[in-house]
């Protein structure tokens, strides 16, 4: 099992890095029961992921698998999904007073499919949406519609730590390893827990790159992230 699964945050208290936001999400919930539309932006690993979820566990407790619905928006941009989405915008929320709707990766919606979204953005009722984007390319009438939540880079003493955790739990005896990957993965904490379970399978302290070289961790995060940005 994948420890960014295995470790993932089941409640509030166990996010990295990201105080600011867990509280304004807090108090939203505890004073509203409710959320607004959420544009969520930061940089991969930071916890976008990991909250959307967890604003859904809360507000809608047992009745989460019923009306929380994600889509990859990355892999699906276009109208069709859009379409798809507003269709599941209409349903009403079973044994809840809200649903949501999970937009992961939406900056790769295109500005027609953004420009469908902007209906049932507006027209609220009893579905919620959470937007997540490594960067903020929406519209502005998306941009409107939404109260944004920036995520910052995670701290490395605030990754160290974390990997501390999943050490001792997972019974490893480690060399300076986690000194080096909390310095090393540029703020994105899921880089580093992969990073951490890899050292841990016995692979040392190099990656083998997509070509099967053997490069240093920093050089290929950074390799990795220069792909993504070209793509």
């Amino acid at each position: 099992m994948m420890w960014t699964e295995k470790y993932r945050p089941q409640s509030f208290a166990d996010v990295v890095g990201q105080d600011e936001i867990v509280a304004t999400i807090r108090g939203m919930i505890e004073r509203d029961h409710d959320i607004p539309n959420i544009r969520m932006i930061g940089e991969p690993g930071t916890g976008k992921t990991t909250v959307a979820y967890l604003i859904g566990k809360e507000l809608l407790k047992e009745f989460f698998e019923m009306n929380f619905t994600e889509y990859n928006a990355s892999n699906e941009r276009g109208v069709d999904t859009i379409r798809d989405v507003i269709k599941s915008s209409m349903h009403q929320p079973m044994f809840t007073k809200v649903k949501i709707i999970f937009l992961d990766e939406s900056d790769g919606l295109t500005p027609q499919a953004q420009n469908m979204l902007r209906k049932p953005l507006e027209d609220r009722g009893s579905t919620r949406f959470i937007l997540s984007a490594n960067n903020d390319i929406f519209s502005k009438p998306i941009r409107s519609r939404c109260v944004v939540l920036e995520f910052g880079k995670v701290d490395s003493g605030a990754i160290r730590e974390r990997l501390e955790f999943i050490a001792e739990s997972e019974g490893l005896a480690l060399n300076g390893e986690i000194e080096d990957i909390a310095g090393n993965c540029d703020g994105d904490l899921r880089f580093a827990i992969n990073e951490l379970q890899r050292v841990a399978s016995g692979g040392g302290k190099k990656m083998r790159s997509l070509e099967g070289d053997w490069v240093d961790g920093g050089d290929l995060l950074e390799s990795i992230r220069n792909m993504e940005i070209e793509s």
